[in-house]
């Protein structure tokens, strides 16, 4: 069960799961250069959007093989520093 909103660099967790009870979100963030910015609200030379991304919003639920999909889920390791891609496993 996700706890948090989940960032996957591809769909392979809907591969690998058996059945997912899931809904998603669109995301997009500012690439920029720290330095160099000084308007962060314009869209310039040194603001761009990223591409976009799809998340699995928290409260998902993924049943299959918890091992697999914990390691796909802990693969993002820059999503878990700031917070998502946090999970939990219950088992029956």
């Amino acid at each position: 069960m996700l706890v948090s909103d989940v960032i996957v660099e591809n769909n392979k967790i809907l591969e690998i799961a058996d059945f997912a009870i899931t809904d998603t979100v669109e995301f997009r963030s500012m690439n920029s250069a720290v330095r160099s910015t000084r308007n962060y609200s314009a869209l310039n030379a040194g603001n761009v959007k990223s591409s976009k991304r799809i998340l699995f919003r928290r409260g998902s639920v993924f049943y299959g093989k918890s091992e697999e999909i914990s390691d796909e889920l802990k693969r993002n390791q820059e999503a878990l520093k700031i917070g998502f891609n946090k999970f939990k496993i219950i088992q029956s």
